[in-house]
Parts: C-alpha cells; sequence; structure tokens
C-alpha cells in the first residue's frame, strides 16, 4: 500500500493547494515526513536531488536539498607513428661523365680540374685505370681498353632516406559540479613528436602543453588558461640551405661519387659535398612560445560584459652555418639570428539585449581590443652586428546592433556596425568603417534554406613578429640565391598609411531531406594601398604599391546516405565535393610602382603590374617579331629579348576536392582526391640541370645534329640554318643549353601545374567500445599516395623557402613527401 502512494504521490501533490488545513496533514503524517520530496512548485522526483529538510509556514513549504557535487571525468590519449619518403624528383641523365668536348673530342675530367659540367663522354665508353685517385677509389676514368677492364659505373648521390616519426599526444579533462550550484573544470593537454626527415641530417621535435581552468558560480564565469610550446630544427632553411644541399646532390655527375672519401669532396670548383654539408654542421632553429590568459564574465538573462587580458612571448634562435672548408665559403660563415616577441592584449566586451517583442529581439554590442606588441631582432656573426627593435600599440573599437527574428519556419537578422582602428605606426588613424550583416533560415517541408550577405570594410597593418627577409632575394639572381644569407629587416613600421580591405560575400545553401546539401558562396575582396618590403640598396623599406581585388566563387556539395539505420549492421555514406575558382587582378599601380618586382629573384620575379594578374610572373624571354616568330641569330640558334616580361600565370583555374566516406559497424573508411586544373610554374630547377648536363633532356638530346629552329631570321625571312645542339669542335658554352647562362631563358622553362592527387585515405577500426565516452580506436592512413603532375619537377606542396610569396617559382624547391602512419586512440 505504502509503495502504491509512493507511486502515486507526483500526482497527488500536484492536485493540491497548500491550504492551512493541507500543512495540518503534512504535520501529522510521518509518511511524508520522510519522503525525499522534490520541489514544491515542479513537484518531480530526480534521483540526487535529496531532500535535506522541509520547513512549511500556513502559506507556504520550504523544501532545502542537498548541494551534493558531481565529479566528471574523461580523457584521451593518441599514440602514433608513421614513415615517409620523398616523392617525385626530377629526372636526371646517367649516360654521361664529367667533363667537356676538348680538341675535337669529348674528354673525361676529373674534379680535381675544377670541372662543373656533365658534358663528357658516355659512360660506356670509359673504365677505371685502378690507380690511386683521392675521388674513386676505383682510380681515374679513361678510355675503354686502356684501364684495368672495370667499366665505368653510374653513382645514385641521393640525399634523401625514409624518414620516420612517433607522437603521443594525452587531453584530460575534469569538472566538478553542483545541482544548481558553482561549477569548476580544469582541461590539460600534452603532446609531443619526434620526425627524421626524408633528408638526410634533418630531425624535428615538437612539444606542446596547455592547461586551462573555468569555474562558474552563478552569473559569473572566470576562465584562465597557459599554454608552452617548442620545437627545434636541425637546419633552418630561411636561407635555402636545404634547397643548395639538395642542389649539389642533384648537380654533382653521375661519375663522380658524392659518398667517397671525408671532408667536402667536391666535384668541382666552387661547389660542395651535401654530404659535408648536412653533417654536424652547428646549425640549428629554436622556437618557444608561451601564452597566458584569463577572462571574466557577468551575464545575466539581458546584459553580458567580458573583461579578457592575454600576454604572449615567442622566441626565436637561429643558427645559420657553413662549415670552413666549404666552396661558397671557404673560411666559413656564421649567421646567429635572434628574435624576441612579446604581444599583450586587451579585450573588453559588451552586449546587452534592448527589448524582446515575441519572436523579435534587439541587441546592442560594444567591443573593444587594445594591443601593445613589441619585437626585438639581433643578428651576429661573420658581418657586423644589426639590431631592429618595433613597437605598435594600436586600439580597436566596434559598434554594432543586431536584429533577431526567431520564428517557426522562418529566422534570420541584420547585423551592423561600424569600426575605428589607430595606432601608433599610423601615418592617419582609420575611423568609421563601416559593416553589415543579413542571414535567414526558411524552413519548408522537407527543404531547409540559408543564407547570408555581408559587407566589411577593414584597416589593417603589416605584422610586426613576421619577418620580411625574403625580400632580399629581390637582390640574388636565382642561381646564386641558395646559400646565401639574406639579413637585413625594414628599419621601422612608422608613418606607413593603413592597408584599407573592403568585401562583399554572400552565400546560399540548401539541404534537402537531410541527405543533401548544396551551397554556393561569392566574394569580392578589394585591398587599396597594399605595403610590402622592398630592397633598396643593403636594406628594406615598406612601400605603398597599389590597390588589387580578389573575386571568386566557392560551390560544396554533400551527400549522406544511410541504410538500415536501426540495425546493429547499419551502413553510411557520405560524400563531398568542393569546388574553388577566382582572380586576383592589380586594379591600380601607384606612381613609380607599375612593373614593380615584389617577390623572388632579380632574374625571375612575381610581378605587380596594373592590369595583370597578382600571380604573374616575369622573367626573361625569347625574341619575338610582330606575328609572334622566333628571331634567329646568325648562328641558329634563338635570340634572347632584352630586360624582362610577364611569361607565367601561377593562379589555377579552379580547384576541387572529393571525399568519399564508408561506415560499417566497427569500421570507417575516408579517402579525399583533389584536382588542380591550370596554373603555371617557372621550372628553375629544369633550367640549372639543363645548363650543367645533368638533366635527362641535355642527356637524350645532345647529340641531336642538323635541326632548324622555327622562326625567322633578323631580316626576317624564314630561318634555315641547321645547327647541332652540342658540337665537340666547339666550346661547351656554345651548345644549346650553357650557351644562355645557368638560368637560362626563363620562358623556355614554364610548365603546366595541372595535378591530380590522391591528398589522404584512411580506415578507422573502433576495436571495442565500454560506454558512451570510452573506445579504443585504430587507425591506418597513406597521404600523396598517388601522384598525376604535367609538372616535371618536384611534387605539389611544397613552397621555395617556406614562403607563399614563391609560389610558381621553382629552383631546386624540395619535394613533398609520401607519407604512411598508424595511430592508437584511447578515449576514456
Amino acid at each position: 500500500m505504502r509503495a502504491l502512494f509512493l507511486l502515486l504521490l507526483p500526482a497527488l501533490a500536484s492536485a493540491q493547494v497548500p491550504t492551512p488545513e493541507y500543512l495540518r496533514l503534512i504535520r501529522t503524517d510521518s509518511l511524508a515526513q520522510r519522503l525525499s520530496l522534490p520541489e514544491w512548485r515542479r513537484l518531480v522526483i530526480t534521483p540526487g536531488n535529496l531532500i535535506r529538510r522541509v520547513h512549511e509556514t500556513d502559506t507556504s513549504v520550504e523544501i532545502v536539498r542537498f548541494k551534493s557535487a558531481r565529479l566528471y571525468l574523461r580523457g584521451n590519449y593518441v599514440l602514433g607513428a608513421g614513415f615517409q619518403r620523398a616523392g617525385q624528383l626530377p629526372a636526371l641523365q646517367s649516360a654521361w661523365a664529367q667533363g667537356r668536348a676538348s680538341n675535337g673530342s669529348l674528354q673525361w675530367k676529373g674534379a680535381e680540374t675544377g670541372e662543373i659540367f656533365s658534358y663528357g663522354p658516355a659512360l660506356s665508353s670509359l673504365e677505371y685505370d685502378g690507380l690511386s685517385y683521392p675521388y674513386d677509389p676505383r682510380g681515374r676514368l679513361v678510355p675503354s681498353g686502356t684501364g684495368n677492364g672495370r667499366p665505368a659505373a653510374a653513382y645514385r648521390n641521393s640525399i634523401f632516406r625514409t624518414g620516420h616519426s612517433t607522437s603521443h599526444q594525452l587531453t584530460l579533462e575534469g569538472r566538478v559540479a553542483q545541482f544548481d550550484g558553482p561549477s569548476a573544470g580544469l582541461r590539460v593537454e600534452a603532446e609531443q613528436q619526434q620526425e627524421a626527415l626524408p633528408l638526410l641530417s634533418n630531425r624535428n621535435r615538437r612539444e606542446k602543453f596547455a592547461a586551462s581552468l573555468l569555474f562558474s558560480r552563478k552569473a559569473w564565469e572566470l576562465d584562465a588558461g597557459y599554454a608552452y610550446s617548442a620545437t627545434k630544427f636541425s637546419n633552418p632553411n630561411g636561407n635555402g640551405f636545404l634547397q643548395y644541399a639538395y642542389a649539389q646532390s642533384l648537380l654533382a655527375p653521375p661519375s663522380f661519387d658524392l659518398r667517397n672519401g671525408t671532408g667536402n669532396m667536391a666535384f668541382g670548383t666552387e661547389k660542395d659535398n651535401p654530404f659535408f654539408l648536412l653533417n654536424n654542421n652547428g646549425q640549428f632553429a629554436r622556437t618557444r612560445n608561451r601564452s597566458g590568459k584569463f577572462s571574466a564574465q557577468y551575464k545575466t538573462d539581458r546584459f553580458r560584459i567580458l573583461a579578457e587580458p592575454s600576454l604572449r612571448t615567442a622566441e626565436d634562435d637561429i643558427n645559420y652555418q657553413f662549415k670552413p672548408g666549404s666552396g661558397i665559403y671557404p673560411n666559413g660563415y656564421t649567421l646567429r639570428r635572434s628574435q624576441q616577441d612579446r604581444l599583450w592584449q586587451l579585450r573588453s566586451a559588451a552586449d546587452y539585449r534592448i527589448f524582446k517583442e515575441g519572436a523579435w529581439k534587439l541587441f546592442g554590442h560594444a567591443d573593444y581590443v587594445f594591443n601593445d606588441d613589441q619585437t626585438a631582432i639581433g643578428l651576429l656573426g661573420n658581418d657586423p652586428g644589426m639590431r631592429y627593435g618595433y613597437q605598435r600599440s594600436s586600439h580597436r573599437l566596434t559598434l554594432s546592433t543586431k536584429l533577431e527574428v526567431d520564428g517557426n519556419d522562418v529566422d534570420g537578422g541584420l547585423f551592423a556596425g561600424v569600426t575605428a582602428y589607430r595606432s601608433n605606426t599610423l601615418s592617419k588613424p582609420a575611423s568609421l568603417l563601416p559593416w553589415f550583416k543579413v542571414d535567414g533560415r526558411w524552413d519548408p517541408d522537407g527543404v531547409s534554406f540559408t543564407g547570408s550577405l555581408s559587407y566589411r570594410k577593414d584597416a589593417t597593418e603589416l605584422r610586426l613578429d613576421e619577418s620580411l627577409a625574403t625580400a632580399n632575394f629581390l637582390n640574388i639572381e636565382s642561381y646564386f640565391s641558395a646559400g646565401s644569407m639574406p639579413r637585413a629587416e625594414v628599419q621601422t613600421f612608422d608613418g606607413q598609411p593603413a592597408i584599407r580591405h573592403s568585401e562583399w560575400s554572400a552565400r546560399l545553401e540548401a539541404v534537402i531531406e537531410q541527405h543533401f546539401t548544396i551551397g554556393v558562396s561569392l566574394f569580392r575582396r578589394q585591398a587599396e594601398g597594399d605595403v610590402v618590403a622592398l630592397p633598396a640598396g643593403d636594406r628594406l623599406e615598406l612601400r605603398q604599391i597599389g590597390d588589387h581585388i580578389r573575386e571568386g566563387l566557392d560551390v560544396e556539395l554533400s551527400y549522406r546516405h544511410e541504410q538500415f539505420v536501426y540495425s546493429s549492421a547499419g551502413m553510411h555514406f557520405r560524400h563531398s565535393l568542393l569546388f574553388s575558382t577566382w582572380q586576383h587582378l592589380v586594379t591600380k599601380a601607384y606612381a613609380g610602382n607599375d612593373y614593380l618586382p615584389v617577390a623572388g629573384f632579380r632574374d625571375v620575379f612575381k610581378i605587380f603590374a596594373e592590369g595583370y594578374p597578382m600571380d604573374a610572373i616575369a622573367g626573361t624571354y625569347w625574341m619575338r617579331d610582330g606575328q609572334n616568330r622566333l628571331i634567329i641569330g646568325p648562328d641558329g640558334f634563338p635570340l634572347r629579348g632584352p630586360g624582362t616580361r610577364k611569361i607565367a600565370n601561377a593562379k589555377p583555374d579552379f580547384v576541387m576536392s572529393l571525399t568519399n566516406g564508408v561506415e560499417w559497424r566497427f569500421l570507417k573508411l575516408e579517402a579525399t582526391l583533389e584536382w588542380q586544373k591550370g596554373g603555371e610554374v617557372w621550372n628553375g630547377t629544369a633550367a640549372a640541370l639543363d645548363y650543367y648536363g645533368r638533366s635527362e633532356t641535355s642527356g637524350q638530346l645532345r647529340n641531336v645534329r642538323d635541326y632548324v629552329f622555327p622562326g625567322v631570321d633578323l631580316a626576317g625571312h624564314p630561318n634555315e640554318k641547321p645547327v647541332r645542339f652540342y658540337d665537340p669542335s666547339q666550346p661547351v658554352e656554345r651548345n644549346r643549353w650553357v650557351r644562355y647562362g645557368p638560368g637560362g631563358v626563363a620562358e623556355d622553362y614554364i610548365e603546366p601545374n595541372d595535378w591530380l592527387n590522391l591528398r589522404r585515405i584512411a580506415l578507422n577500426y573502433d576495436i571495442f567500445r565500454y560506454g558512451k565516452p570510452g573506445k579504443i580506436m585504430l587507425s591506418v592512413f597513406a597521404e600523396n599516395l598517388f601522384l598525376w603532375q604535367a609538372y616535371s619537377g618536384a611534387a605539389p606542396g611544397q613552397e621555395l623557402y617556406g614562403q607563399a610569396g614563391f609560389s610558381g617559382i621553382d629552383y631546386f624547391r624540395l619535394p613533398s613527401s609520401r607519407r604512411y602512419g598508424a595511430s592508437l586512440h584511447l578515449q576514456f
């Protein structure tokens, strides 16, 4: 009977009115006094809400509950391991020895002669003499039949290996909460990664630690966090050191063994042995980043105020070094670069709900950000020391309002505001920068539409903590760049005008039956008064060069299909397609800045010119007549034109990504395929390999004779003079490739940059699951597994010197890697 009463108690109690008579019954009923009653108004019994005491008056009942606290813990640990191998490398000839033409025949010339070319005799016509020779234990090369009978071998001088990596990541989260009371949370994350790169003697190490603490009580939320990260690289590459070592391995003649001997056993004058360069060279690059923040927020139904101070410090310590005995620095060279950054920020914000009427809400918002940034750079070494110091205090204030409507099938919002920006490094403050955004949602039966339209004006400056030293390469020819020491930074950031931005964007998305999604985005971004760093003698200066516009279209398609959703053997399919296309044009070049080199080298560079694409590349070119016919010189070879002009555009026509996934029971398979159509690259690597006689092309075509170049002579008549690409009766400097210098004619080395890449394929298997959050999962993956590319150089994915400004320019760019790996994921 008592059990039945307990089951019916909520219904009975909800029918009672707290009259004096009812209160008297409570005071006399011993059963009621022993019950764990719920809150009086709701009268719902929930586990854990135990009643501490009940206090009644003539008009009300007061219930006091136990403030029981609960502890929530969860975390995950990921162990990863993998290996990687270098991707596509340039094709080299392995049939012709070191040397050149002499006295009408091809002669082998050893390293002791300082010979740098591989235009010697065929290896098949040579053998070793077996005598003592410091550059090869097998001896010197002599014509077949005059030595010991051991045929000459083609050496493989690769500096690549199979790299490997390991990683550990641990995340722990805990939260203590009381029912309708305060709560506190802690999150700790630690990560470590070690990597031996495919390039010999190159190792990386990364460490990371982060902790955050969250406390909330009633309307207050307090958040504090600290993060630390550190990296260490065996070899820095800001000066192109790795490109230089890579170049020496490719340029070494096939008849020369780079692995022989000790010290800098190089193959020619002012050349280096890459194994000597990479081994115990004293180089390193270390970075340390520390950051801390604290935020306090007070929030009610109508009002919110936030204050968030933060501090970030960064330390970079880089040692560039060439050991004594190197070809380009016989006495050695050292450059120590240190950089310290300190970024202090204070952000404050306030929101207020002005009114709420039915589905309509109106909010006001204010946001203020103060930044105080400082950067100090020091350079020490063989050359006189240099120091740079920058400081910027900036203020950004944004005032805005937001109108929202939240209906059953339709909702949306209108956001509008104005921003003001000023700093002590600006020549003039940027005030009254308006912006707005309109978005909405409509949900008719079976379909959901969302859309948005926005416009924003903004003002920015170049960051103080980002080095601009790569602009020094504009003073250096490409073939002298690798191994150089770009030292100069900009003198000051003071007195510069703001870079003004304006952007229109629109997006429309439709979801049909929760399976098919299509989204279309349009954008138009304009930059007025863009600023770049340019060399001025032996220093760098900032210059405002002009305006440019970027317009584009993004399309997203996705489809999700589920079979047997209510079965344990359910199968899920997911497909998504991303398509992007854009154009980026220079709309105005300010006076004195038209046809301006802004990135690259002295002989091949990105050009800023009115009416030209932002990714236009300029360089040397073939001389042509008014009908675009090649002009041929008296010796039968094409003539190079004076100066430079636009020869290529690195911008692709479009980029597309297709991801397909299938999930069945405890297995999940996903693959991503990427396709780039269009775009061009200057293959400076091929130009250098042709010049030194190491390319496959120069090996296959050096015996071509009686070839007539299509074109006209200087008088305008069709060319009829036959030529021989490599005539042993003439100096090597007059052959098809050496005659144009180590950079060749840049136009001749423009190649298409189309590619199709299986970017990633991954298989996940849930070994077993325990509880809702817990599981053990095994994953295996492969990246860049399949690649087709029209370009003959290194695989896509790597930028020269790690700088985006060098896109479309390749001078011994390091190849990307094929990666394979596995990880074990423990979630609890």
